[in-house]
């Protein structure tokens, strides 16, 4: 009913010359792969170490299957022929590394001149990662990674302790492959989990492209990353990353969506920038990002959002900053609320060249309390980018909002009512600011309630006054509000201005 698999037991087939290795089939009920850390291998495989072809490894089980400690199933070409196919199917998956260990999971490598195998998942019930589990298919010489493809009811990616991963990346020549999951439920990736196709040499990184009803994700380096290295030879082509979700992204705590370039090639303009695109019903970043940033002198990554009902950034950032190229466009379309609490939306450009990047934004409404909207750039004669905001309703902290200029604003967080749109180049040429919103000013259009315990003070005023905000409270039953000549919470001192505009809006 089961098969057992432990220190140093394998089910293999290898071809060592001209002709290709055989598959591998297995049907069971349950299978357990275990290598207590054994210095042999222990588990289900088919490599080619010469012009032959690897098999392709079947595994058909209609409960579960556990994957431990140095145990794996692959498919690897060491040499010119190609790895072959690694199909698992199974009610449950759970793969999962002590600390310390290495190699346990699930791969289709290239480690020669061949391709890597593709790598498919499919699972009804649940998958779950844990410590440094993977499942990947890897380019390690001149051969392409295969693609990666999970489908399953739930995933958990669980890195605590270590780094768990489902990733298709390139080391060498040969290009990453791309990576496709399928989630019926839930996505859960915690603390030091991840999803990525990176490049670390001439190959170009595979795209990502995720499907599932929720996802959630929380603590440092918990990930899905589409990346390009910093190696001297690195290609500096990433790929795209596209997620789909029908209810909530939840990002919490660390955890980042990012496509991330940090290399520096001989020549920029021939690079792609790709896309992150993200849309779900609902999304919500709690001290964590939205990134496409690049830190070389390739052009940062777009980033386009589209929420259905609402975005709130609490700490957050989405960013496509770049270093010395061009900082990438960010496109935030959709319906319901935008809410900035003490975050940052820029695509501002840092070093001695490039460009700011465009920002987009076409919402139901926009909220800022200490927002930053920012498309800046410090190089000399370079533009700043444009920023369009079309939205019925804006409403900011204080009733202050601070526009244009031409030197940039620092962002602080905590600082109540220091909010700012801009597109400033101080040795250049700033960038166009187009909002499209109603202002709205409720000075002397409120009657004072005929209620004697009710503090009227300064409710009739104009809020732009002061630049320390200014509040409506109603009374509650047996108890007196506070007063309305101060807002409820004030942290600091209220910026300095300067020559820029400063907008009063509800």
């Amino acid at each position: 009913d089961y098969l057992y698999l432990e220190e140093g037991a394998t089910v293999s087939s290898a071809a060592y010359g001209s002709g290709a290795a055989g598959e591998v089939l297995i049907t069971s009920s349950d299978v357990f792969i275990n290598g207590f850390g054994a210095e042999e291998l222990t588990g289900i495989f088919s490599d080619t170490y010469g012009p032959g072809d690897a098999g392709s490894v079947f595994l058909q089980v209609t409960d579960d299957i556990f994957i431990e400690n140095e145990g794996f199933i692959s498919s690897v070409t060491f040499g010119s022929g190609n790895a072959g196919t690694v199909f698992v199917e199974s009610y449950n998956l759970f793969i999962n590394n002590e600390p310390g260990l290495n190699f346990t999971g699930i791969t289709s490598q290239t480690q020669g001149a061949g391709a890597g195998g593709d790598v498919t998942i499919h699972n009804q019930g649940n998958i779950e990662l844990a410590n440094t589990a993977f499942i990947n298919s890897t380019a390690f010489d001149q051969g392409d990674a295969g693609t990666v493809n999970v489908k399953s009811g739930n995933l958990i990616i669980d890195g605590i302790y270590g780094t768990a991963s489902i990733s298709s990346d390139t080391e060498s020549t040969g290009d990453a492959g791309s990576i496709n999951i399928e989630i019926a439920e839930t996505l859960h990736i915690k603390q030091g989990g991840n999803i990525s196709s990176s490049t670390f040499g001439p190959g170009k990184a595979g795209s990502i492209n995720i499907v599932s009803q929720r996802l959630l994700m929380e603590g440092l380096n918990a990930s899905i990353i589409a990346s390009a290295g910093n190696e001297i030879d690195s290609s500096g082509q990433t790929g795209s990353l596209l997620i789909h979700v029908d209810e909530k992204i939840s990002l919490d705590n660390g955890a980042s969506i990012s496509i991330e370039n940090n290399a520096n090639v001989l020549d920029a303009s021939v690079i792609e920038p790709s896309s992150l695109v993200v849309d779900a019903n609902q999304i919500f970043i709690n001290e964590a990002v939205i990134t496409a940033a690049s830190t070389g002198n390739v052009d940062a990554s777009n980033i386009i959002i589209s929420p259905s009902s609402q975005f709130k950034m609490t700490s957050g950032y989405v960013l496509t900053a770049a270093e010395d190229g061009n900082g990438g466009q960010v496109s935030i379309n959709g319906s319901g609320l935008l809410f900035l609490d003490n975050s940052v939306i820029t695509t501002s450009v840092n070093g001695i060249t490039g460009n700011g990047g465009d920002i987009l934004i076409d919402m139901d409404s926009l909220v800022l309390n200490t927002g930053f909207i920012q498309a800046n750039t410090v190089a000399n004669d370079a533009f700043g980018g444009d920023i369009l905001i079309q939205v019925p309703v804006l409403a900011a902290s204080a009733n202050s909002l601070i526009t244009g200029g031409d030197e940039q604003f620092e962002f602080v967080p905590g600082y109540y009512g220091f909010n700012v749109i801009q597109a400033a180049a101080p040795d250049g040429v700033s960038g166009n600011i187009d909002i499209t919103a109603p202002d709205l000013d409720l000075s002397g259009s409120l009657n004072v309630l005929d209620i004697p315990f009710f503090d009227s003070g300064g409710l009739g005023r104009n809020p732009c006054e002061t630049t320390y905000g200014s509040s409506f409270s109603l009374a509650g039953r047996g108890s007196l509000p506070e007063s309305s000549e101060q807002p409820l919470s004030v942290i600091g001192d209220a910026p300095e201005k300067s020559s820029s505009s400063v907008k009063c809006v509800l």
